[in-house]
């Protein structure tokens, strides 16, 4: 099992895809590696999205920024952007940015979005720094 998050830190890996190795749900290993989203799509099966409510309704409030969220996945694909795409026509966007809500969202055509912490997703895919169900 793996845990992948965007890495926001500063450095040569900013704005990738960090994956690391699975400790727990709460908990993120070594790293494992960093996957450029502008060269790489990546599949993530069998996940579940994590987030400490806690910490990110402090950022919501103006706190500085630190790790708080992440996907746990049972195994990831990565795939060559140009070579690969996914036809999907009413794609429901996944996003986390606790600045703007303390809990992951999914945003559709179903009307207002919804907060969906601690849900398990079977599919979940990229498209650059964008998350897809």
């Amino acid at each position: 099992m793996y845990t992948i998050r965007m890495h926001l830190g500063r450095g040569k890996y900013c704005g990738w895809w960090q994956v690391r190795e699975y400790i727990s749900n709460s908990k993120q290993g070594k790293i494992v590696e960093y996957i450029d989203p502008s060269k790489f799509t990546i599949i993530l099966r069998t996940c579940y999205l994590y987030n400490r409510v806690v910490q990110a309704e402090k950022i919501l409030n103006g706190a500085h920024k630190e790790p708080c969220a992440w996907i746990c996945v049972g195994s990831y694909v990565k795939e060559d952007i140009e070579l690969f795409s996914i036809v999907d026509e009413n794609p429901y966007l996944l996003e986390y940015n606790p600045r703007k809500n303390k809990h992951w969202m999914v945003y559709g055509d179903f009307g207002p979005p919804d907060a969906i912490d601690k849900e398990e997703i079977q599919f979940i895919y990229t498209k650059k720094t964008k998350l897809y169900i």
